[in-house]
């Protein structure tokens, strides 16, 4: 089944709206990089309120895993995102398809686990907790949304570069007169 988008946002085409996703992600993702290396810098004076010297190397412990699989898993997509960049620039189809998976992956994975949230959120009801959620689930939408552009140009430039093939080896086999 084709994705049907048009234009990206109804104002860029799909190649640009495609490369300003590219760079809105490389920005967002380095400000995560840049924010998980301050993380990891925190010595542990940082968690000085946790009295209890033992539960403070607890959360100490659990903060550095999660920072140090956050910063894999951001730098995994740093590098997806420059790929698309370079892909959308130079009009590659095969440069698209790596992000194609991996944030289709990513997004999947992550866009299950905050139904999740918000279905558990529902059932506790905390009202905070399910403002909280719902506006996460506006903002996965939104990221659906730019995945549904970079597929759209995706199987565009796949389909120009199969038509160019076809039509480059019809040439080649025709004979010359």
């Amino acid at each position: 089944m084709a994705c049907r988008i048009t234009r990206c946002c109804g104002c860029l085409g799909l190649r640009q709206g495609s490369l300003a996703i590219a760079i809105t992600l490389l920005v967002l993702t380095t400000l995560e990089l840049i924010g998980f290396i301050v993380v990891l810098s925190l010595g542990e004076d940082a968690f000085r309120d946790i009295v209890d010297p033992e539960q403070r190397m607890q959360v100490v412990t659990v903060v550095r895993i999660v920072s140090s699989i956050g910063l894999v898993l951001s730098l995994a997509s740093l590098a997806l995102h420059v790929t698309l960049v370079y892909g959308v620039r130079q009009e590659r189809h095969r440069l698209i398809l790596p992000w194609l998976i991996g944030i289709g992956i990513i997004l999947g994975l992550s866009s299950l686990a905050q139904v999740l949230d918000f279905i558990d959120a529902a059932v506790v009801g905390e009202k905070w907790t399910i403002v909280v959620a719902t506006l996460l689930l506006g903002l996965y939408g939104v990221a659906w949304y730019w995945f549904a552009v970079v597929l759209t140009h995706y199987q565009t430039l796949k389909a120009a570069h199969q038509q160019f093939s076809s039509h480059r080896l019809e040439t080649e086999e025709s004979p010359m007169a």
